[in-house]
């Protein structure tokens, strides 16, 4: 991988036919975490940088993009990853696909139950990598519609000890059409893993200033976290969280954005994700974290299962329902943007605000917050930082 991306700038370099279509992002990011000081974390401040190379080249329907990056949180470590690789072709009236791509089909700001293959959290505050899977797909288009059938890998967000679980293969299909202001999508999809896939989505601009979206998605299986308080009082260690493989959940996402005259741009969403923990598993859980912590210098198994307990953080949702307002105003240069997601089951909260600058060929700087808020016993308010601090820059050659 590291003789890719050297191949890379070499063509960027020495190549003047491919160097137009070659692209170079440096990205860098730096962080000052205030601790939340919750039971389950070690109460410590801290900084975390990133900094990150993307490297693209696009020539006559092939796409080559990989990504190096070294962080930074206790220690530093590298990385290099291949993110796309693929081969777009024409067949008669098919459009067709090969390789390594990234596949989204969702709609939504704040969660895509649509984007199903690599999912990537957009309220993440830095994701180095937007990476592809495997897959081979066929498009047919008409006036105002399109039909694609695609046999791909999936690739879960859900960890195990702190290790993404085994991708998935499997094969299907999606159906999408445009009348006039009105866009849908019907989507099903069989993996190996997750097994029967079914969802649609919904866009509708309702004049200049209003458009609504809603995306649904029904999986067969998929991958929670389950916490055993029966296993607290034992005289041993036993993990007190296990991954437990469920059947049947519910993704839903409802959406407006408003316009106004003044350029400022409002999105307001609610989402429920059917995998996350349940709020009496989370209830349950605190709980017992809070009595571990206060009793863990009498018994050293409590330490010990304090540190498991961190696995029940490992799903892409942490809550079953979900609220977001996002502000922004696109200036010239200035973009300040304001985010606020709450969990109405505990009455938890992030907020997060940031000011960037942007200038000619996409090179932007800019500084931003997020501090997680709420009642003592929100989920928000248990998660290893409660306030952050970021500067993040990017400059596209």
């Amino acid at each position: 991988m590291r003789c890719l991306m050297i191949g890379l700038i070499w063509l960027a370099v020495y190549c003047p036919a491919l160097a137009a279509e070659t692209h170079f992002d440096v990205n860098s990011q730096v962080q000052a975490q205030q601790a939340s000081g919750s039971a389950l974390f070690p109460a410590t401040d801290g900084w975390a940088q990133m900094e990150a190379l993307d490297a693209t080249v696009e020539y006559h329907g092939l796409r080559l993009a990989a990504t190096a990056w070294r962080e930074h949180e206790r220690s530093w470590s590298d990385h290099m990853t291949l993110s796309e690789l693929f081969y777009d072709f024409n067949l008669g009236n098919f459009y067709l696909s090969v390789g390594k791509k990234k596949i989204d089909w969702g709609v939504g700001y704040g969660f895509r139950p649509l984007d199903m293959f690599s999912p990537v959290s957009p309220l993440a505050l830095y994701t180095a990598v937007e990476p592809g899977v495997w897959q081979m797909s066929a498009d047919y288009f008409t006036a105002n519609s399109s039909l694609t059938l695609l046999c791909n890998q999936s690739q879960p967000t859900y960890r195990i000890a702190g290790r993404l679980v085994e991708p998935g293969f499997g094969c299907g299909g999606r159906y999408h059409s445009m009348d006039g202001s009105l866009g849908w999508q019907v989507i099903a999809h069989y993996d190996s893993r997750l097994k029967s896939r079914i969802g649609g989505s919904m866009v509708d601009v309702l004049g200049d200033a209003l458009e609504v979206h809603a995306a649904l998605l029904w999986q067969q299986r998929y991958d929670t976290p389950v916490f055993h308080p029966d296993r607290i009082g034992l005289d041993h260690f036993v993990n007190p969280v296990t991954t437990g493989s469920r059947r049947g959940a519910w993704q839903a996402l409802a959406g407006i954005t408003y316009t106004t005259r003044f350029q400022l741009s409002v999105i307001m969403e609610y989402w429920y994700d059917g995998r996350a923990p349940s709020r009496s598993q989370w209830r349950t859980l605190l709980a017992t974290a809070d009595m571990q912590a206060t009793h863990a210098g009498e018994n050293l198994l409590y330490s010990y299962q304090l540190s498991a307990e961190r696995q029940m953080f490992a799903t892409q949702n942490l809550f079953r329902q979900s609220f977001l307002l996002h502000l922004r105003m696109p200036l010239t240069h200035w973009r300040p943007q304001l985010t606020l997601v709450y969990n109405p089951q505990d009455g938890g909260f992030l907020v997060d605000g940031k000011l960037g600058y942007y200038w000619s060929g996409g090179n932007n700087v800019a500084l931003g917050t997020r501090w997680y808020g709420g009642p003592r016993h929100a989920v928000y308010r248990q998660l290893d930082y409660g306030h952050t601090l970021y500067l993040n820059t990017e400059l596209v050659f």
